[in-house]
């Protein structure tokens, strides 16, 4: 059995994950810490 195709995916998870919680989180406190006219 080829565990390669298995690796790529676990990697590009992983990979994909990581930079989603880094930009979430930026997006996160951008939007906590602005005054915008989109909040009450």
């Amino acid at each position: 059995m080829n565990l390669g195709p298995l690796w790529l995916s676990v990697k590009l998870a992983a990979i994909t994950t990581l930079i989603l919680l880094i930009v979430g989180t930026a997006i996160a406190w951008w939007l906590a810490n602005t005054r915008s006219r989109a909040k009450p």
